[in-house]
């Protein structure tokens, strides 16, 4: 699996401002694959999928992208793409 560049020039840019994208793996080796992809956001353990199987029904396969405003209220899912389209509208105006 490979990291979408563009989400990592998203954090970069909106990160400040409360955009927050976290990896879930379910490898051991979360270490390896975020330092040779340069990821700088959360890469999440999820060894057995507690978490991923709360948000992924069977209908969608891995890896996705689950867009999630606050409160945990999913917007989309299933994406392999984001823009800043998609969520700018969910950041705080004061962060």
């Amino acid at each position: 699996m490979r990291e979408a560049p563009e989400v990592q020039a998203l954090y970069a840019e909106y990160g400040d401002r409360g955009f927050l994208p976290m990896s879930l793996m379910t490898s051991a080796n979360m270490s390896g694959w975020a330092g040779a992809h340069g990821i700088e956001h959360p890469v999440l353990d999820d060894t057995g999928f507690p978490v991923i199987s709360r948000y992924v029904d069977g209908t969608i396969g891995m890896p996705n992208l689950t867009l999630m405003a606050p409160g945990l209220k999913i917007k989309w899912r299933d994406r392999h793409s984001i823009s800043a389209g998609d969520f700018e509208q969910f950041l705080p105006e004061d962060y």
